[in-house]
């Protein structure tokens, strides 16, 4: 369980639409988020959302074994304001988007997301490029609002 903390920005930036996954149609019409590195993309699949606590079991790392990994699974699963459809099997990275909710200095929106694939970014342009029509010269000069990779 990788936790990223960001602020809950009245301008939108930064964790300041997480809270949008409150509602499930948001979470049905975009189940992925992406982790942007250099030169990759980290696909993530949107597992479970909910309000909870700082000090609460979505902040828990380091697991001792399989079992406790499992079982923390199965808990943010059962914190989800709706189902996703996840299975709990142990095995996943999972990645913890956390920002605070204005509803008291304890409470949070956490958003969990099971890895799915990682992209290269190279590749992802490269494709991008190519459907829309531009040569190879011109890729880093292409921007394109498609968010499928």
């Amino acid at each position: 369980n990788t936790i990223i903390y960001g602020h809950n920005m009245k301008d939108d930036s930064m964790f300041g639409r997480l809270d949008v996954y409150q509602d499930e149609n948001m979470y049905r019409s975009e189940p992925y988020f992406y982790l942007y590195m250099p030169g990759q993309i980290y696909v993530y699949r949107v597992i479970s959302a909910y309000e909870g606590y700082s000090n609460g079991i979505a902040y828990m790392f380091g697991f001792a074994n399989k079992v406790n990994f499992l079982s923390f699974e199965q808990e943010i699963l059962k914190q989800s304001y709706y189902d996703t459809g996840t299975d709990p099997s142990g095995n996943e990275k999972i990645v913890t988007l956390s920002t605070c909710t204005g509803h008291g200095s304890e409470r949070r929106f956490i958003v969990h997301g099971k890895w799915v694939k990682t992209v290269s970014e190279r590749l992802r342009l490269q494709a991008r490029c190519r459907s829309a029509g531009h040569s190879r010269g011109n890729e880093r000069h292409s921007f394109h609002t498609d968010n499928r990779l």
